[in-house]
């Protein structure tokens, strides 16, 4: 998209914008402005509606009250008859009745009857007047409203002058003060009921029967608030509002039809939009062609620009300068611009010539190098890998040393706790002997107490047979002595039994002795081949701790061999893993600069590449006339 064409459009959009927002907010003040003088001239419409009926009804009143003025001068039936007559023909009554003494009401146009009670004129009657609710006039077969007076009769008796006058009449006003569009316009009283409408048929009916969108409080409000109010009626939009008459309580309502109402208003915004619509696109048209003339001279400018770009990329076309504007200075710096251009082209096509000659020196010196590297690559390879089969070898010689010195290590533990345990056991069996010999003194000494023992139960057996003897002896002297000798009798028995029992317990304990002399010769008899067995174990166990001793130092001289051999070859190990390392950082340095030649080599093509597109590019050029 050209700048030519951003700038208008750029400026129609601010245009636009700015042509709109005044076009709204004039429509939008015109408007308000409108409803604003709308509701006014309702308000005041219904207000003056409300006027003439209040006029109208002080008027009926008027000439209620001049003829209950009156009223007391006249004693005669007849004259009374000749003053309501004056009064309805004067004030324009379809009726005019008055009450008499003797509860006797009389009508002109019904005459003389009897008061029924519940009749609102005569009830509700007050010296400042009565204007009753629409009832229907039995006397004149119609819907009426009934005015009222109290008043004197010449007598000093209380009276009622009244009329009535039909529906109609207040129709024929409320036609006459017509709406301000084509609305209607109807009066309803405070309990509801419509009193008169355009529309005979409605009269007397609910209001909220006949429009469900209406309700009393909604037409009080109206008219208290003195405003408008929107409501649907028949699925249509109206504005609706109402005043109160202040002698009855009624209320005057004005329905107007939203849409009629506002159509000047619609369609005065209509043109309005469609006006400014116009004007915006006259603008547009008129700005395109303004911007078109002021930007010639960059489109010549432009056009220099796409012939050097898409033709033959001739740098000596120059623009002519045909003003001293912006646009005259926009094209001299081009020409200032075109020319340095074209000097720079001119050095740069001689470089590119001088760059393609080096790159194809480069070019042969690369690929000379990466030959010679290649051939030192491989004989840095094979060193390498004599040195990695020299490294595994040394590794599985280290390795094997290393296995045989903790298998010596491991030999030695367990020689040593081999040789630790036996010097144990020569212990063990020292001490063994000596408790063996401990014993044999212990069981000599107990062959002896047994002997002691014997000769002890010997005495206690031969005291227990003399003392038996000395019992019977006793025993015997005492049946000789009778009944005196009865007690040591009994003494006698008792030391006889005792004497017996322990000559049985001696015998039982000799017989327990000879046993137990008998276990302790075999017992000495068991510790004497105890004791050579043990001697005998303890020498073959001194000569298997020399032998372990002897294993002992065996193997250590082992496992110092094979540590010696393990250190030697861990030092060949890192000797050769030096070696190897530096061999593998001297191939690496070699792989690096044979990539590096390459590269180099690569490069030196690419540059002798770029080097022949830059002459092509430069040739496309015109550099000289």
């Amino acid at each position: 998209m050209g700048l030519s064409k951003k700038i208008v459009i750029v400026n129609a959009i601010l245009l636009f914008l700015v042509s709109i927002s005044i076009s709204f907010y004039g429509v939008f003040t015109f408007y308000n402005t409108e409803v604003d003088n709308t509701a006014y001239s309702m308000r005041e419409n219904v207000s003056s509606g409300r006027e003439i009926i209040d006029l109208w009804l002080d008027n009926k009143l008027a000439a209620i009250n001049a003829g209950a003025t009156v009223y007391p001068l006249m004693s005669k039936l007849d004259a009374f008859k000749i003053s309501a007559k004056q009064t309805g023909q004067g004030a324009g009554f379809d009726n005019v009745f008055f009450s008499l003494k003797n509860n006797v009401i009389y009508s002109l146009k019904g005459g003389e009857r009897a008061w029924a009670p519940g009749s609102p004129w005569m009830e509700k009657a007050t010296v400042q007047g009565y204007i009753s609710e629409p009832i229907y006039g039995t006397t004149l077969k119609k819907m009426v409203i009934q005015l009222s007076q109290k008043a004197k009769t010449a007598d000093g008796n209380d009276a009622v002058l009244g009329a009535a006058i039909g529906l109609e009449d207040i129709n024929s006003i409320v036609s006459e003060n017509k709406p301000i569009g084509e609305g209607l316009k109807f009066i309803v009283s405070k309990s509801g009921v419509i009193i008169s409408h355009a529309n005979l048929g409605l009269t007397n009916k609910v209001i909220s029967d006949v429009y469900p969108a209406l309700s009393m409080s909604m037409v009080s409000a109206l008219a208290d608030e003195k405003k408008l109010d929107e409501v649907l009626i028949d699925s249509l939009e109206y504005v609706v509002t109402a005043d109160r008459i202040s002698k009855t309580g009624w209320f005057i309502v004005a329905i107007e039809n939203k849409g009629l109402l506002f159509s000047t208003i619609n369609s005065l915004i209509i043109k309005t939009v469609v006006i400014s619509i116009l004007l915006i696109i006259i603008s547009i048209l008129l700005l395109a062609c303004l911007v078109n003339y002021l930007l010639s001279g960059l489109l010549r400018v432009n056009d220099a620009l796409v012939d050097i770009a898409k033709g033959e990329g001739d740098l000596t076309v120059r623009i002519d300068i045909l003003s001293k504007d912006e646009v005259g200075q926009l094209a001299s710096n081009f020409n200032h611009f075109v020319a340095k251009i074209q000097e720079v082209i001119i050095n740069v096509h001689d470089v590119s010539l001088e760059v393609a000659k080096k790159a194809q020196i480069s070019k042969l010196s690369s690929e000379l190098t990466s030959k010679d590297l290649t051939s030192q690559q491989d004989e840095i390879t094979m060193v390498a890998t004599a040195i990695t089969q020299m490294s595994t070898a040394t590794d599985e010689i280290a390795s094997n040393a290393e296995i045989t010195a903790k298998d010596a290590e491991s030999a030695v533990g367990l020689s040593t706790s081999t040789r630790i345990i036996s010097e144990s056991s020569q212990q063990s069996m020292t001490l063994l002997i000596s408790k063996i010999a401990e014993a044999k003194n212990v069981i000599g000494v107990l062959n002896s107490k047994n002997e002691e023992i014997n000769s002890i139960v010997s005495v206690i057996q031969g005291i227990a047979e003399q003392t038996n003897l000395l019992a019977l002896n006793a025993a015997i002297e005492a049946a000789r002595a009778g009944e005196m000798g009865r007690g040591f009798a009994v003494v006698a028995d008792e030391v006889r039994v005792l004497s017996q029992r322990t000559h049985a317990s001696t015998e039982e304990i000799t017989k327990t002795l000879a046993d137990l002399q008998g276990i302790s010769h075999m017992a000495v008899e068991a510790m004497i081949g105890c004791d050579k067995s043990v001697s005998s174990a303890e020498l073959e166990t001194k000569k298997v701790t020399k032998a372990f001793l002897d294993i002992d130092t065996s193997i250590k001289r082992i496992s110092d061999m094979a540590v010696h051999i393990a250190t030697a070859a861990e030092e060949q190990t890192a000797v050769t893993s030096e070696i190897n390392s530096n061999s593998e950082s001297i191939s690496e340095i070699s792989l690096s600069l044979q990539q590096k030649s390459i590269s180099a080599a690569e490069d030196a093509i690419h540059l002798d590449r770029l080097a022949i597109v830059l002459t092509e590019k430069v040739r496309e050029f015109k550099l000289h006339e």
